[in-house]
């Protein structure tokens, strides 16, 4: 058996949370729907993520191993050490992430674990820097287009011309009446 973590929502509300026990996701995805009564997904929006608790239980085993320390002749879990290297670990694992990509772009969004924002920005808006705005899609120039295709009579020569779909310039030259 494998633990399976699942959150489900339906129209933005959370209507399930828990851990389920099954062998796959699917039979965890199964256990859900009879948890909640249901006859189908339709509109339910979930993940399913397989907790291995091996996987922990073994990394929770290696880190006590490494913080017990004799006190009084007893052998106890220093658990000040024990923090101090998760919380290094962690740092640690920031630390690579940004070496990893140097060329990742600013970030104007804030990490709610970090020390709060100075109190001059904090309440106004943050502003972003966008080098140059969105171009407009301008499209063919269709009175051109028109011209050519009024002195050639033919859509296939002046489609490949211009560059565009046939059945485009044909629809166009009907709905714009260019052969009357």
């Amino acid at each position: 058996m494998t633990v399976f973590k699942i959150i489900a929502s339906k129209a933005g509300k959370v209507v399930f949370d828990d851990r389920v026990e099954a062998n796959t996701p699917r039979e965890a995805r199964r256990k859900m729907k009879e948890r909640l009564g249901l006859e189908s997904l339709s509109g339910v929006v979930y993940a399913i993520t397989e907790i291995p608790i091996a996987l922990i239980r073994q990394i929770v085993a290696e880190q006590m191993a490494n913080s017990v320390v004799e006190r009084g002749g007893k052998r106890q879990v220093d658990i000040e050490a024990l923090v101090r290297r998760a919380v290094e670990s962690t740092s640690t694992v920031g630390a690579a992430e940004q070496r990893q990509a140097p060329h990742a772009p600013a970030s104007n969004r804030r990490d709610p674990l970090s020390d709060p924002a100075p109190q001059a920005t904090r309440g106004r808006a943050s502003t972003r820097c966008n080098p140059e705005p969105p171009r407009a899609f301008t499209g063919p120039d269709w009175k051109s287009i028109k011209r050519v295709y009024l002195r050639t009579r033919s859509l296939k020569q002046t489609a490949g011309q211009f560059d565009v779909p046939v059945n485009t310039l044909k629809a166009r030259a009907r709905r714009e009446g260019w052969g009357k």
